[in-house]
């Protein structure tokens, strides 16, 4: 049984028809005129529509939230479980399963050689010869994964900017049963298993959560 990712969200244009990633950017070259007719219209649409709203696609792998222009960042409140809220800045948050921990959240985690023997040279005063450095690479990246069929999901802030006046620690990954965040986005977008998205701009929320009845049973054949 592999776990899956319910999301509920609230906020506007929950149930504008969602759209693939790619299909994005072919929007960018429409004229000013036909772009503010369309937000008008979508703008009617949403004053209409319930403001919550639970997804009808179960995650397998991951939900991924940020700005669809890359170099713009977002700023996001997290609170996982029960405990405090926080704020970020960042280029976006990823939040897996299992199966997912096999991608995207070990790809935001990976660390080259170079940085470990650094490190291991700062704290030991000795440098590490490339057989060690490779078997604590190995180690720490297969760390990073967790059973498909875990009853919990990660999340990765990606890129968290860090300010040099920043005296509280904000943990960029975690574990967790139940995450909720919420956008304070211009145009942003979640994005489910890196192929349907909605949008997930200023005042959106998204809360995730895995239960059992959300497994999906896979056959192994061999």
């Amino acid at each position: 049984m592999r776990s899956r990712i319910r999301t509920i969200m609230t906020g506007e244009g929950l149930y504008r028809q969602p759209f693939h990633v790619h299909e994005k950017s072919r929007t960018r070259g429409e004229k000013r005129i036909d772009a503010l007719m369309r937000s008008t219209q979508r703008k009617i649409a949403d004053a209409l529509q319930p403001r919550r709203r639970i997804l009808p696609w179960l995650a397998l792998n991951e939900v991924f939230m940020a700005e669809f222009f890359a170099s713009r960042p977002i700023v996001l409140t997290i609170q996982a479980d029960d405990e405090e809220t926080i704020t970020t800045r960042s280029s976006g948050i990823c939040v897996c399963t299992g199966s997912g921990s096999r991608s995207w959240f070990r790809t935001m985690n990976l660390q080259s050689a170079e940085t470990v023997q650094m490190l291991a040279a700062m704290a030991t005063g000795k440098q590490l010869d490339e057989t060690k450095t490779d078997e604590l690479l190995f180690k720490y990246h297969n760390n990073l994964l967790f059973p498909p069929e875990a009853l919990k999901m990660a999340y990765m802030i990606y890129e968290m900017y860090r300010g040099s006046r920043c005296s509280k620690s904000i943990p960029e990954k975690q574990m967790c049963n139940k995450v909720k965040i919420k956008s304070k986005g211009f145009d942003a977008g979640l994005v489910l298993d890196g192929c349907v998205s909605l949008p997930f701009n200023d005042g959106s929320t998204a809360t995730f959560e895995i239960q059992p009845e959300f497994s999906l049973k896979n056959i192994i054949l061999s």
